[in-house]
């Protein structure tokens, strides 16, 4: 036989027995959806089944959410045309008449089930003829559990859409009224029950109140709830309902927090919510978050302005936003921001729709950055010329719950006088003798990355916080501090403005305030959502004369601050070290000019974005050869190893039992022979 012909049989051998196999699969699936559509059995309802309770023991109290557990034997689950059906052969398994008299429900046979049951039915019908007459056996249910009968479950559902309490008094939609309880808000704040009235009704407003105020939820609130009622009418939106501009990231970023928070109870769909648009972040990300046509859009000025430049298809969304949010306003006005700021407003129009204005200070300083030409002499003429550079569409309200500008009445302030060069000293000995969530501002970067890195060295868990971050690290440093019930972050200004950090006990001024609205908005991170907090400012001698002017602008009772001196003695020897070897660091570093990856970054004195050092090591920046540098860890590691403080003899004599306060817990966990306690309380002293 000839090749060809042999390849031709051995083709046909295969294509005859690929036949014989798909004929075999196509019998068997025949076979299979025959059993499927002949089931045994008839389907039920399953209220119409004869469910059982299952006991619970006493030992289990928590049912995670659920009111308890049914049971029953011999019943089959099919899906049938994409719906769940319940299947039984079993007569005893279904409620007779009698079982549902009192619920009016007589239908225990499912429509589906009898239609496919066909020649069967009227033997069944026979045979169950005499099961009908039997009488319930009615177990027993526990009291605390109740009726376990599945026919409740629709009439609960139902209940849970009722009503809830308008604790607020403002008429406010039911979805808020949930987030609010949910959130713990009792009552709403002075700035709170002004405000969200008058953006509701649609006014426009320029509101003034001091930081932890709740701002954000005075014009955040109205936002959400005018978002949610055209969803109920219109069922969609395609455009946010509001812009909210903000002068940092991390103030953007807080802001669409507490939003979200409330939102989360408003169902705006996965597709659409709040989100934020700032510099840091993936352009081509944020392009896809306005793709969802969100409810409200946070930003920061150069971003969002970045965005609608490129995208004439967002441009054309932002500009139906009903509602335009400038908050930290006289921050927004600064050189820099009011630039982009009046670009956005020039591209969406200006007076076409409602515009609020709110922050902590109006300074008719901060004001001069709005027309350079015109100088306003007092708070009334910066209002006006706001009011002109903004367009706002109506006459808007002002509303001032803080006329006198002055910080929160829950924050203690107060004075350490020390040595313009023993303020490290001084502030480790108040982190070491009140610890607790701190902020610790200074005026310049390089302070903060050397203060960063000294207390670094003394073991202070510290986390930084300045401009010139990568927008990652910012988020995760003040995630971090939020967690650490006894962190300390060192920041300049950057952190001033509308962070909300909960719980900080204290601020400390590094270095004097620049300027009153400064010194407001720093003081202003602790004491927030009705908690007390402590300002504490580091002034050395040469700082008097600003920190005078600042007391007198402030008007504020500041008093002076008496630290522990001889505890600051026992001190001092761990600080010189911590400064030397950070100054030995920098000099390394510094002498490596470009070189940032080796030993700044192990210092912890740069970050990925940091520009390289190419100054020369100053007369105190010193490095230190390797033994150096060895001999004097092991120094600092002994003297931090052991606690600070003398103890005379006998424990039980002198001016102090220290006996006493071990045995009753009032002892200092850092200084011997002093009792615990909180710089609050010894201000209040």
């Amino acid at each position: 036989m000839a090749e060809g012909d042999q390849n031709k049989k051995v083709a046909a051998k295969k294509l005859l027995q690929k036949k014989k196999t798909q004929k075999g699969k196509v019998g068997k699936n025949a076979r299979i959806e025959k059993k499927r559509k002949l089931p045994k059995g008839k389907f039920v309802k399953v209220d119409a089944l004869k469910w059982k309770p299952v006991e619970i023991p006493d030992a289990i109290d928590d049912f995670g959410g659920m009111y308890g557990f049914e049971e029953i034997d011999g019943v089959g689950v099919d899906i049938v045309d994409g719906q769940v059906k319940f299947r039984t052969d079993k007569d005893d398994n279904i409620k007779d008449d009698n079982d549902d008299e009192e619920n009016g429900d007589k239908m225990a046979v499912d429509d589906d089930g009898e239609k496919e049951e066909g020649e069967g039915k009227e033997k069944e019908k026979t045979e169950n003829k005499g099961e009908n007459k039997k009488k319930k056996h009615v177990e027993k249910h526990d009291s605390n559990l109740g009726s376990l009968s599945f026919a409740g479950l629709d009439q609960m559902d139902e209940d849970e859409e009722e009503d809830v309490e308008d604790v607020w008094g403002l008429s406010l939609s039911v979805p808020i009224r949930k987030a609010i309880k949910q959130l713990g808000f009792e009552s709403p704040t002075e700035i709170q029950t002004q405000s969200i009235p008058k953006v509701l009704d649609g006014e426009d407003v320029i509101g003034k109140a001091a930081t932890g105020s709740g701002k954000t939820l005075a014009y955040g609130i109205p936002m959400l709830e005018t978002h949610l009622q055209a969803m109920l009418q219109d069922g969609e939106k395609e455009w946010p309902s509001g812009i909210i501009f903000g002068p940092t990231r991390e103030l953007v970023n807080q802001i669409s927090k507490h939003l979200i928070q409330v939102a989360e109870f408003c169902n705006f769909g996965a597709n659409s919510g709040i989100i934020n648009i700032t510099g840091g972040l993936s352009i081509q990300k944020q392009i896809r978050l306005l793709d969802r046509k969100p409810a409200v859009i946070v930003a920061t000025p150069g971003r969002f302005l970045e965005l609608i430049t490129m995208s004439p298809k967002h441009l054309e969304m932002v500009k139906k936003a009903e509602t335009l949010v400038l908050d930290e306003a006289d921050r927004l006005i600064q050189e820099g921001h009011f630039q982009d700021l009046e670009k956005i407003l020039d591209l969406m129009g200006r007076g076409k729709r409602q515009t609020l204005v709110y922050s902590a200070t109006f300074s008719k300083e901060l004001m001069l950055n709005l027309d350079k030409k015109r100088r306003p002499t007092s708070k009334d003429d910066a209002i006006k010329l706001l009011k002109q550079k903004l367009e706002f569409r109506h006459e808007p309200v002002f509303i001032d719950s803080n006329p006198a500008e002055t910080i929160a009445a829950q924050v203690v302030e107060s004075v350490l006088e020390c040595g313009a060069l023993e303020k490290d000293l001084y502030l480790y000995y108040f982190l070491t003798a009140y610890p607790g969530r701190t902020m610790v501002f200074t005026n310049s970067i390089n302070t903060t990355k050397r203060l960063a890195q000294c207390l670094k060295e003394l073991e202070v868990k510290t986390y930084k916080l300045y401009s010139g971050m990568e927008q990652k690290h910012r988020l995760s440093a003040l995630e971090k501090f939020r967690e650490d019930q006894n962190g300390v972050l060192i920041a300049t200004d950057v952190a001033a403005r509308g962070l909300d950090i909960p719980a900080v006990q204290h601020v400390v001024h590094y270095h004097v305030p620049k300027s009153a609205d400064l010194y407001v908005h720093r003081s202003g991170r602790t004491a927030r959502a009705g908690l007390d907090g402590v300002s504490v400012v580091l002034c050395s001698p040469d700082e008097i004369s600003p920190f005078n002017k600042l007391r007198q602008k402030v008007k504020s009772d500041i008093q002076l601050f008496d630290p522990d001196y001889e505890m600051i003695r026992e001190l001092k020897p761990r600080v010189q070290i911590a400064q030397k070897l950070t100054d030995s660091a920098k000099a390394e570093y510094k002498k490596k000019g470009d070189d940032i990856d080796a030993l700044a970054k192990e210092a912890g004195l740069v970050d990925d974005d940091d520009e390289p050092i190419q100054s020369k090591p100053s007369k105190r920046e010193q490095a230190l050869d390797k033994a150096e540098k060895r001999e004097l860890k092991a120094e600092l590691k002994s003297l931090l190893s052991k606690p600070v403080g003398r103890v005379s003899k006998y424990i039980t004599s002198g001016h102090k039992n220290l006996a006493h306060m071990v045995v009753s817990g009032s002892t200092h966990e850092s200084f011997i022979g002093r009792e615990k306690g909180t710089a609050l309380q010894k201000l209040r002293k």
